[in-house]
């Protein structure tokens, strides 16, 4: 299995802008993704500046909207996304979504014993 760490996590927040710009103005992270994906939904990623893991500012909006699943809290890292899919679902690991390409990268979506999903990203390199 290669889940070589958190790519990043989230925190939901009220209002994206107003979230990112107290993130980049007074705590000096820095921008690593600001993206709309499909459905007008938009995906702000920052990190501290240095830094291998990123946090992801999810709209508190979308988690009550019925027709809408929140993204998972944790987004694990992986070099190799069909190998690891392949690994986890060798062990018996449940995956709700096969790997997919995306703008993001290429990412698959399992859940624990408990039923919380967690996504695996590998990134595309440029």
């Amino acid at each position: 299995m290669v889940i070589t760490g958190i790519a990043s996590t989230s925190i939901f927040v009220k209002d994206q802008q107003e979230s990112l710009k107290f993130w980049v103005e007074k705590v000096d992270f820095e921008v690593i993704c600001d993206l709309e994906l499909e459905s007008n939904f938009r995906w702000v990623e920052i990190a501290p500046r240095s830094s291998d893991s990123s946090v992801n500012l999810y709209p508190k909006s979308l988690i009550s909207k019925k027709d809408l699943k929140p993204m998972p809290v944790i987004v694990f890292r992986t070099s190799d996304i069909h190998r690891t899919f392949n690994d986890l679902k060798a062990r018996g690991v449940t995956f709700s979504r096969s790997p997919l390409k995306s703008i993001l990268g290429i990412h698959a979506m399992f859940k624990d014993v408990d039923g919380n999903e967690f996504l695996i990203l590998e990134k595309l390199k440029n």
